[in-house]
């Protein structure tokens, strides 16, 4: 019995997908352990893809084709960020029950631009136009940690204590930037608010720049460092599938300098 187009089509995704993020030539032999497909059946596929130039054939195997440039370009013409977020935003509140937020820089302030709020009773509460001082928690030193310019300018206003744990030291600032650049998302805890925490992961533009920081968090009492370890990789594969969303290729922007204190 012929199969159905839905099981075609699906098999041609998976094919698809394992070019992704960074489109490197792949082997017949290594699409078809990616995607678990029988030898002969991805050879089948990728012969289709080459044909309709979804898939292009290079000297060491195969890549994503020019075929797809134009759909690709079509889907992001006019999609934001709130777009590309929205609905995993909602699905990884669902999955860890604490609010999840989407806040994006505007000079020295950082706007929650979308928000899926928790469903308990006592939460984090933050809603779409709330502004905030771009200084402490982990939403604002993400925002900050690849903008060494806004860094400066937020040195030299100088830092103001908001909560318990509000970072104050201009040098201490600066090394837990660079840390969080290391390792790609920030946590805090009292910061920006007593009693909340967070972590906060950054959304990555097709330019490589930082466009806005995808935060989860809540009260301190529930979120707790063991917490966030737990749900960090929910946290950061949401951001990358968004980031993706926004043309992101999985490079960081080479203007990225290291900020100083002074």
């Amino acid at each position: 019995m012929p199969e159905s187009p839905t099981r075609v089509l699906s098999k041609a995704r998976a094919v698809l997908d394992c070019f992704l993020p960074d489109n490197r030539p792949m082997t017949l032999t290594e699409v078809a352990n990616a995607t678990g497909l029988p030898l002969t059946t991805a050879q089948r596929l990728l012969r289709s893809l080459v044909a309709e130039e979804f898939v292009a054939r290079t000297e060491t195997g195969y890549r994503l084709g020019l075929g797809l440039i134009g759909w690709a370009s079509a889907a992001r013409r006019g999609l934001t960020v709130v777009d590309a977020a929205r609905v995993g935003m909602d699905a990884l509140r669902d999955a860890t029950g604490e609010a999840v937020t989407l806040l994006v820089r505007e000079g020295l302030q950082r706007i929650c631009v979308a928000a899926s709020p928790s469903r308990h009773v006592i939460s984090q509460r933050s809603e779409p136009g709330e502004v905030a001082r771009l200084q402490a928690g982990s939403p604002s030193k993400v925002l900050l940690a690849w903008d060494p310019e806004t860094t400066q300018s937020v040195l030299a206003r100088g830092l103001v204590p908001l909560a318990s744990n509000t970072i104050t030291d201009p040098e201490q600032l600066v090394r837990e930037l660079a840390e969080v650049r290391e390792v790609g998302y920030a946590t805090s805890c009292n910061e920006n608010a007593e009693g909340v925490a967070s972590i906060g992961v950054p959304v990555f533009d097709g330019a490589g720049r930082v466009i806005a920081a995808l935060c989860l968090g809540g009260p301190a009492s529930r979120v707790t460092p063991q917490w966030l370890a737990a749900h960090r990789d929910e946290v950061l594969a949401l951001a990358r599938q968004v980031s993706r969303g926004m043309g992101w290729s999985g490079t960081v922007s080479a203007t990225v300098r290291v900020p100083s204190a002074r």
